[in-house]
């Protein structure tokens, strides 16, 4: 007995890299039911350099509109690792398509000018709902 249906069961992952950010984008839908989507994103980021602030931020977009941030900050550091999640969830009306993004952002001084390995997971699925 299933409990639950996966719209998009072959594509409900994405991932990114980046020198100074990353971001991941997945397009859903139309499906043939209303569907509720349920979003999750994980970055992650390093700094090494000269002690100054630095951090990231991480942002859930839907159809460029910001749903959701989160963010990993250091006053001064010379060397740490950054890691931030966060999650969304939203009704998508059946026959409706939306594209879905997360991205990941340097802060602080120090974060603008020495984040390395940037990375972004974003996973969504969308679950048919009764009409």
């Amino acid at each position: 007995m299933n409990f639950a249906t996966i719209l998009n069961p072959d594509r409900n992952q994405a991932d990114g890299t980046g020198l100074r950010g990353a971001d991941a984008r997945l397009h859903l839908g139309p499906f043939l039911s209303d569907a509720l989507v349920m979003v999750t994103a994980s970055g992650a980021s390093h700094y090494e350099g000269d002690v100054l602030n630095a951090g990231m931020i991480l942002t859930i977009k839907v159809d460029d509109r910001t749903v959701m941030e989160d963010d990993s900050f250091e006053a001064e550091s010379s060397n740490i690792d950054f890691r931030t999640a966060a999650s969304y969830n939203f009704v998508l009306k059946q026959g409706r398509e939306t594209d879905v993004e997360a991205r990941t952002d340097p802060l602080g001084e120090g974060g603008e000018i020495n984040n390395t390995r940037n990375r972004v997971t974003l996973q969504c699925f969308a679950l048919a709902t009764k009409p």
